[in-house]
């Protein structure tokens, strides 16, 4: 399966979770901006979802147009037909944070548990450098403490004594 035709599959199916999301969450009442019901973040997410599956879905029919988009696969170091075995990394790393934002939540607070989230997520992409998972890290503290705690207002302290 080339590059090309995972990218199909790929935007399918975060498409169609997007679409699914979006549609069980219509059943319930979404209401607007000044009074949100249950429904309006599933299908305001799902919607997200869905149109970020088509962009994907697009991205990949606009590479298969080029001349020259055939891709075969090999290793990183060119080597054509060359088994290419999976990397669990990305997965492990990703895992990883979730459980430790978990463990983490409740004993240090919102602050740490991002910083410490998105430090192990970011480490499953071997091009990252301490610099860029610092500022990432910092970036989406920001983001959790404008979107959770001052916007949504979560009862949740932004650090633990």
């Amino acid at each position: 399966m080339t590059i090309t035709q995972r990218d199909y599959w790929a935007g399918g199916l975060v498409a169609m979770t997007g679409a699914t999301a979006a549609w069980i969450g219509n059943a319930y009442r979404v209401g607007h901006l000044d009074d949100m019901g249950p429904g309006f973040f599933p299908v305001w997410i799902g919607g997200l979802l869905a149109a970020t599956g088509i962009l994907i879905i697009l991205g990949a029919w606009r590479n298969t147009r080029r001349v020259g988009a055939v891709e075969t696969p090999g290793d990183s170091h060119g080597n054509v037909g060359a088994a290419v075995a999976p990397d669990g990394r990305g997965a492990a790393c990703v895992i990883a944070s979730l459980i430790v934002f978990h463990l983490m939540i409740e004993q240090a607070g919102l602050i740490p548990a991002t910083v410490a989230t998105v430090s192990i997520a970011a480490l499953g992409d071997r091009t990252n450098t301490p610099v860029r998972i610092l500022g990432l890290a910092a970036i989406m503290s920001v983001v959790a403490w404008v979107v959770f705690w001052w916007a949504l207002r979560v009862q949740v302290p932004l650090f633990y004594a």
